[in-house]
């Protein structure tokens, strides 16, 4: 919006204060005090409404908010004898009650905006609440560092940091942000120090109703300002993903499918695969095929349809119990022709080759997974599972500690979980294999090789009972799954294979 009074001009959009088109220059909390002012002219305003508007609520003495509106006088012209402009309520507070127009901003700015062929964000300055101007570079390089690590997805578009850094200091409507910056979501949050300890806030919101779709809140000590500015950063980028996914897909559920493009079909197939069914995996599946259809060129569908295809048999619905690695490994190639720079393309890749044999070629295209995208958890799968299958068990329990830490959350958290879990009875750390088995269980009931892990784990401790309970299980979700295990036979030490099937063996397994 944009305010006229006694020749002045106060722009919302814009944050900047006028007089005959010259810019007048006014120090943030002058400016957010002036504005609270003005959208409040029919009233006067108490020191405490604005001490929590102006100043987030922190403590601050008379002579402070008598400095901020001595300052506001300044910059129009007023001052607190003649009080033409703001008037002093003694004992109340303060009221603007010059006349006032107002205009609206898009009506004088006529700007094409061009929409987005996918969901955009802006992630506005993120507020430091400390009271100590020292803090600062922390929130500003916390905020550009969350900028550079959204970016690194495909999915969405991000705002750049010269357009977002104009509202520093500001309180603005998000709703009149996401307007100006033609984006469908905002990021916002603040930066609290107390001591060693810090806490930062996020919240993700959606930008034409105002609507809260995500909110998080991190408390960490301070020993490292920078590895906790990567830590928070890596977390938040991480946890958004999924957010924003979910909300594209409210988005567009009542839609029929022949009535999407290539990007809606996308995103519902993302979407069908969190159901963790057979028929919500055929659908997706379909969805994707869809997006390539009618845009051949979407490399991110072929990489989707070639990580449906994997979970399909992954997830124990195939009947032959096999992979179409082929199909996959093909697929995911395709992807990464359209778009070099698709992590997921090279993330099936590595699942592919990986599941051929080719471990530290796997290993290799999980690392150019995570090059290109950090914050991509899936890509620590496979490169912890050749880890472990390579016998370097250790190495794999860090890169699935680190996916976990990055979105533990995540409705493939459970993964995660069973994963670690294999890497733990490998190790031959039979009580973190149970523990971490049993978390995996907790999440997903339904995930069979979890029981397996449980059991071969339950079964080298002789807590016999216990195992050829977990076996019957997963033999019930997976029949033959022992037989045909997906590592059996990809274990590069024979002896880490025999002592998998020993502790089947002694979970009550009779094969051979």
């Amino acid at each position: 919006m944009i305010f006229h009074f006694d020749g002045y001009s106060l722009d919302t959009v814009t944050y900047v204060l006028s007089k005959g088109g010259e810019a007048i220059p006014v120090e943030p909390k002058a400016f957010r005090l002036l504005q609270f002012l003005v959208e409040n002219r029919e009233r006067v305003v108490v020191k405490n409404e604005i001490i929590e508007q102006v100043w987030d609520g922190r403590i601050v003495s008379d002579a402070v908010l008598t400095t901020g509106i001595n300052a506001v006088r300044r910059a129009v012209g007023d001052n607190g004898k003649t009080q033409r402009i703001i008037k002093t309520f003694p004992g109340k507070g303060y009221r603007l009650i010059a006349e006032v127009e107002v205009e609206n901003w898009f009506s004088r700015n006529s700007v094409t905006q061009t929409p987005f062929d996918k969901p955009a964000i802006a992630v506005l300055p993120f507020t430091n609440l400390s009271g100590d101007a020292e803090q600062e570079f922390f929130a500003d390089g916390l905020t550009e560092d969350i900028i550079t690590a959204l970016s690194y997805w495909k999915s969405f578009s991000v705002i750049s940091r010269n357009s977002t850094f104009q509202y520093k200091g500001a309180s603005p409507d998000i709703r009149e942000v996401a307007t100006h910056l033609n984006v469908g979501y905002v990021l916002e949050g603040s930066v609290r120090q107390s001591g060693d300890r810090i806490r930062i806030s996020a919240q993700l919101v959606q930008g034409t109703t105002g609507n809260h779709i995500w909110a998080e809140k991190y408390d960490r000590t301070i020993e490292d300002f920078f590895e906790l500015q990567d830590e928070i950063t890596q977390v938040i980028a991480a946890k958004l993903e999924p957010e924003l996914a979910k909300a594209e897909w409210r988005r567009t559920a009542n839609k029929q499918t022949a009535d999407m493009n290539a990007w809606e079909c996308y995103h519902r197939a993302l979407s069908a695969l969190d159901e963790y069914t057979e028929e919500s995996n055929l659908k997706a599946q379909e969805l994707f095929k869809r997006a390539i259809e009618l845009d051949p060129s979407h490399g991110r569908a072929y990489s989707g349809l070639a990580y449906a295809i994997f979970r399909y048999s992954h997830d124990g619905y195939s009947r032959d119990r096999g992979y179409d690695l082929e199909n996959i490994r093909r697929l995911a190639k395709q992807a990464n022709t359209f778009d070099d720079r698709d992590a997921t393309g090279y993330l099936m890749q590595a699942v592919a080759v990986s599941f051929s044999g080719e471990l530290e070629h796997g290993i290799a295209l999980a690392h150019r997974a995570i090059g290109l995208n950090p914050n991509q958890t899936q890509a620590y799968l496979p490169l912890g599972n050749a880890l472990n299958l390579l016998g370097r068990s250790e190495e794999a329990i860090g890169r699935f500690e680190m996916a976990l830490r990055l979105n533990p959350n995540d409705v493939r958290a459970h993964i995660f979980l069973s994963y670690l879990a294999d890497a733990y009875l490998n190790n031959r750390d039979y009580e973190n294999t149970v523990t971490f088995a049993q978390m995996a269980i907790e999440r997903q009931p339904g995930h069979g090789r979890s029981h397996g892990t449980l059991a071969a784990a339950l079964g080298h401790l002789g807590r016999t009972s216990e195992a050829r309970a977990a076996l019957s299980t997963c033999l019930e979700l997976h029949p033959g799954f022992v037989e045909n295990h997906p590592y059996l036979n990809l274990y590069r030490n024979s002896e880490d294979r025999e002592h998998l099937l020993d502790g089947f063996k002694k979970a009550g397994w009779s094969g051979g």
